[in-house]
């Protein structure tokens, strides 16, 4: 049994069942960088890349940091679809019962306009900058991605600074071990380049409640685990995480963007896997 095979009967038994779309067993069956094994089609990701590229130039110099704002479907072309069950999530008990124990305010039911979802990337585990702050939103046309980017390292408190004023009016932030990583990083980032950082009333990180409903069942609560054998899910030609840092020093030292372009598809892929979670944890299905 080749390594394919035998990774796809692993996810299937972990998910109890066979998955739609199985990973195809030739690898030039499809160009996507991803593939959406719960049945999902996919596209091609020539037209974001070439998105992605243009805000890295010079042309939008001008802004105080690169601002990269993308409809979720230019990523995953039926997201659509989980923006539908996202807003069914919204609505029922176990979304209710999760925010409603961490604000009061939140016992109604939320407009899912102002939920958000957090990543961020890092030049390390410790207080070194960070230079990407993540954010997918839910409009009234699907998910919006919006991310921060720093150029260079000058650039970070105005990455903090943007985020913070896109979160102003938000009431429920999501991420997955954002409580003890990515929320206290911004806080301490913030306090060194003396920028406010203003939070969200509520806040739920998803490995917590992961935690809870999938340990014993999967190796590991790591969020690419949890998308392969519980979303079904399987990324390709992801960079690493460890590999994260020395992309983006290679592009401040270089300018290249080969790898970065990869670390900033790897933000919107956690952040869209995030979206999957909450529905498989707390929807309706």
């Amino acid at each position: 049994m080749s390594s394919r095979e035998e990774l796809t009967r692993r996810i299937e038994k972990l998910n109890r069942g066979p998955l739609l779309n199985s990973i195809p067993q030739n690898p030039n069956e499809s160009g996507n960088n991803i593939r959406d094994t719960s049945g999902l089609p996919k596209r091609r990701h020539d037209c974001l890349v070439e998105q992605l590229l243009q805000r890295l130039t010079a042309e939008h110099s001008a802004l105080p940091c690169c601002e990269i704002e993308i409809p979720a479907c230019e990523l995953e072309a039926q997201s659509g679809c989980l923006h539908r069950r996202f807003l069914s999530t919204v609505g029922s008990e176990g979304w209710q019962r999760a925010v409603s124990t961490l604000d009061r305010q939140s016992a109604e039911v939320v407009d899912p306009n102002r939920v958000v979802f957090l990543d961020i990337e890092t030049t390390g585990l410790a207080d070194t900058p960070l230079f990407l702050i993540g954010l997918m939103e839910s409009t009234h046309t699907g998910f919006v991605f919006r991310q921060y980017f720093a150029r260079h390292y000058g650039e970070e408190p105005h990455v903090i600074a943007a985020a913070s004023r896109r979160l102003r009016d938000i009431r429920v932030l999501l991420t997955f071990n954002g409580r003890s990583f990515d929320v206290p990083y911004i806080r301490r980032r913030a306090a060194a380049a003396g920028v406010d950082f203003q939070e969200p009333e509520a806040h739920v990180d998803l490995l917590v409640e992961a935690r809870c409903r999938y340990r014993g069942e999967v190796p590991n609560c790591r969020l690419q685990t949890l998308e392969q054998a519980i979303c079904g899910r399987l990324r390709e030609d992801d960079i690493p995480s460890y590999e994260i840092p020395s992309a983006y020093f290679e592009y401040v030292e270089t300018g290249n963007t080969d790898r970065i372009v990869q670390v900033i598809k790897h933000n919107l892929y956690d952040l869209l896997t995030m979206a999957d979670l909450v529905c498989r944890m707390w929807g309706r299905e």
